[in-house]
């Protein structure tokens, strides 16, 4: 409520409503692969008269160009969107527009890229400890281990600023293995074979 005055001298209110916000979102990540593409993921948790998000990218956070366009489908739902970066650096956001035209944007997602992410494993092919060496960052790394078929054989956190690991693959079937490292929104994979 604000209190203003009128042209006869006298106070006025002035009622403002908030409108609802056209959606809510649980969470909205930008995660770069290491074949330089983005994958930007998020979930609604409502979606009020609602009609679609439009991914925006920039490159210097001041203009924005929309990227996609993905049609609501209602409360408790994921989306999914995939970039490929344009250099070393882009800012990601959703316009989430409603049936009305009015929008709201979401928190910028930075994705930045850096020639200093490596990551070694060796042996490869291995047979029984699989040595894991990558870049430190001040940032939790999480190690995935997936099979030929997706599956999620190993899965770990490591504290930040270490620089490697070491993986006991004794007991797993011969065959290979996608060894996927995560840090921040810089994510990596190196192929190794199990004897």
């Amino acid at each position: 409520t604000i209190n203003t005055s009128n042209a006869s001298g006298g106070l006025s209110e002035l009622i403002i409503a908030a409108a609802p916000l056209p959606v809510k979102l649980v969470n909205f990540s930008a995660v770069l692969e290491s074949d330089r593409s983005v994958k930007l993921n998020w979930r609604s948790q409502s979606e009020l008269n609602f009609s679609k998000y439009q991914v925006e990218r920039s490159i210097d956070r001041r203009s924005y160009e929309t990227i996609a366009t993905v049609n609501g489908k209602g409360d408790n739902s994921d989306y999914a969107a995939v970039d490929i970066l344009p250099g070393n650096l882009a800012y990601y956001q959703l316009r989430m527009i409603d049936l009305d035209g009015s929008f709201s944007l979401s928190e910028v997602r930075v994705v930045k890229a850096t020639d200093e992410f490596k990551i070694t494993v060796s042996p490869n092919p291995v047979s029984s400890r699989l040595n894991v060496r990558f870049s430190s960052f001040s940032n939790p790394t999480s190690i995935i281990i997936t099979s030929a078929s997706g599956a999620t054989i190993h899965s770990s956190k490591l504290q930040a600023g270490l620089s490697s690991a070491q993986i006991d693959v004794s007991s797993w079937q011969q065959g290979v293995y996608v060894l996927t490292l995560q840090t921040g929104t810089i994510r990596k994979s190196v192929r190794f074979h199990k004897n």
